[in-house]
């Protein structure tokens, strides 16, 4: 390699490491800047409020949207399960507190629910779902007043998991409304809330 092509390789070499450092400072920068704050709680059986030994759910809220992360045990081998995110803007304006989901119906807590995935669950009974709603995202919403994500950082979470019962693989239509909507598969089986994450701010 002659001099002159070192020198070309040596400059753009620095140049290259020079634009990585400035990227990462600026993704640095913006990340503290929007003030994000996360929550880890335990997931929790809704009949009767137990504990899923080995489940957990985390929640980081920045400006610009929620982002969680969901692991479960105990479930059904062989059934359905979907997650769902179900946002009270206004948490202050639910009937109770912690807002219950008889408040998405109530036009003071500004609710409104997410779907958060859905998957057919396995031998070992768990299941893992993850995902991020931006303020204003109204892909995936289900039911509610707000009709999307408007107050992140203050907003009252509550990622549920539901079943849909025995999955019913006969039918690939059925199978895909069990797993991607809130009540796929309810006609023949009986659906219900089955465990909850609640985060509160």
């Amino acid at each position: 390699m002659t001099i002159r092509k070192k020198f070309i390789f040596g400059r753009l070499a620095i140049l290259g490491c020079c634009i990585a450092l400035f990227t990462l400072a600026s993704v640095t920068h913006t990340f503290g800047q929007s003030n994000p704050t996360i929550t880890t709680l335990p997931v929790r059986v809704i009949a009767d409020q137990s504990v899923v030994s080995t489940g957990g759910t985390m929640l980081t809220r920045k400006a610009d949207g929620i982002f969680m992360t969901m692991y479960t045990a105990g479930l059904v081998p062989g059934t359905v399960a979907t997650a769902w995110i179900a946002v009270f803007n206004t948490p202050a304006g639910c009937a109770t507190n912690p807002c219950t989901a008889a408040d998405m119906t109530n036009t003071n807590a500004h609710g409104v629910l997410y779907y958060g995935g859905g998957k057919i669950v396995g031998t070992e009974g768990t299941a893992n779902f993850g995902g991020f709603r931006a303020v204003g995202d109204t892909a995936g919403v289900f039911n509610g007043t707000a009709g999307r994500l408007i107050l992140p950082l203050t907003a009252e979470i509550h990622l549920v998991v539901r079943t849909h019962g025995a999955a019913i693989l006969s039918d690939p239509n059925v199978l895909s409304q069990q797993i991607t909507t809130f009540n796929g598969g309810c006609s023949a089986n009986t659906c219900a809330n089955i465990q909850i994450s609640i985060h509160q701010q």
